[in-house]
Order: C-alpha cells, then structure tokens, then sequence
C-alpha cells in the first residue's frame, strides 16, 4: 500500500531550496563553489531573473579567471584565526 502524500509546509519547503543569492555571497566570501552548487546553478538557470542570470555569470568568470575554485568548504576553515596583539 502506498504511503500518503506529506504535504510540505512553506518553511519545510524552503529549507530545500537553495537561493543564487546564497551561492553567491559564499563563494565570494570563501572563493570556493561546491560541486553541488554548480549542478544546482545549471539546473535552474532557465528560470533565473535578470539580477540571478547576472550573478551566475559573475560566478563563472570567476571560474574562468581562476580566481575562484571548485571544491569543498569545510565549516570554519575559510575563517580568519584572531591573532594575539602583541604591541
């Protein structure tokens, strides 16, 4: 027998959808896209409005110019360490 349909709630929902705005602002931040990230990228960008079809340009002359990379963000590391002042 067939398990019933969830439906999903809008929070539900939106936790399973990732926002080119997102994308965006950390991999400019880490200078690292996610493989996944990527496949997400070309998977929607036919729907993408005018400002997301910017950034996701944006994002592959980046990767054109090498300036930034395909790989895997590893939580914190792309933080700076506080240095001790020693003045």
């Amino acid at each position: 027998m067939p398990r019933p349909l969830i439906p999903l709630t809008l929070k539900a929902l939106s936790s399973c959808i990732m926002l080119i705005g997102e994308v965006f602002l950390e991999t400019m931040a880490t200078g690292i896209i996610t493989q996944e990230e990527i496949d997400w990228l070309t998977t929607h960008q036919s729907s993408f409005d005018r400002e997301e079809e910017a950034k996701a340009l944006k994002i592959g002359r980046l990767l054109d110019e090498g300036q930034i990379q395909i790989g895997c963000r590893l939580l914190g590391a792309y933080r700076p360490v506080p240095q001790p002042n020693n003045a």
